[in-house]
């Protein structure tokens, strides 16, 4: 048998078209939520955080105000959220 002579490319491989990031639409309404409705929720746990870090020794976990902003950020989010479901 002859031995074969591979052939061997030394150019660059042809350039795949780069994918565009998909944005998850959730992220931006998420957002906007936290600005337009819940500006003042941000501003209480904003309070709380230096606060707290004033301190060295303390309970005091900010827990309550964030659990206060997140709900208040998904209540705005979900009713914008189905109008992007396909």
């Amino acid at each position: 048998m002859a031995a074969e002579k591979m052939k061997v490319n030394a150019a660059a491989p042809p350039e795949e078209e780069e994918e565009e990031d998909l944005e998850d639409p959730m992220d931006k309404i998420r957002q906007e939520c936290v600005e337009k409705h819940c500006a003042n929720l941000v501003e209480k746990l904003n309070e709380c955080s230096d606060r707290v870090s004033s301190r060295k020794k303390t309970s005091e976990s900010c827990a309550e105000e964030l659990i206060d902003l997140l709900h208040c950020r998904d209540h705005c989010a979900v009713k914008e959220i189905f109008k992007h479901v396909k």
